[in-house]
């Protein structure tokens, strides 16, 4: 009858600490209730719980540790909110530093650089434009010479030599 009232308790030790996030694997809850409802002498040997005195020394015990445990939880996670806050405060101080520069942009979208004003030529400066008749002539002969493909462009087969890309020798 002792070991079936162990069982359950280790059981419903189990389901607690998987409840409450301590372990995700079943496995290792089981072995975690284990090791709180029972010495290590008891997981080796398996005695079964002779006394009443034992049960209750055994249950303070594996309180304590369960208590011990659960401290240790939440000091963890107290850490990691604690951490989470100053992420928080960090971010909340960024945004705070960038909302200046934000309220400027929304009132003129328009880029912040300005580009560097070129003076005005004087009167006396102002020259006529050179002719652009030499570049439509440079691009007619280069039309002239070789024929445009769409996909090609202005190469032909001649311009790329397969000999020098592929090495068809014995391989040393």
């Amino acid at each position: 009858m002792d070991d079936i009232d162990r069982i359950e308790k280790i059981n419903a030790m189990t389901e607690e600490l998987k409840k409450f996030g301590f372990f995700d694997d079943s496995r290792d809850a089981v072995q975690g209730a284990k090791s709180l409802l029972m010495s290590n002498e008891e997981q080796t040997e398996s005695k079964i719980f002779t006394s009443e005195g034992q049960v209750v020394v055994e249950l303070s015990n594996s309180f304590k540790r369960f208590k011990d445990m659960t401290t240790a939880r939440m000091h963890e996670m107290t850490r990691t909110i604690t951490s989470l806050q100053d992420q928080l405060m960090d971010i909340t101080g960024t945004l705070s530093s960038l909302q200046p520069r934000r309220e400027p942009l929304r009132a003129d979208p328009s880029p912040s650089f300005e580009a560097p004003r070129q003076e005005e030529p004087r009167p006396q400066e102002i020259s006529k434009p050179e002719p652009i008749e030499p570049v439509k002539q440079e691009v007619q002969e280069r039309s002239e010479e070789k024929p445009y493909y769409e996909k090609q462009g202005h190469f032909t087969s001649a311009d790329v030599q397969i000999e020098d890309i592929f090495y068809y020798g014995n391989k040393k």
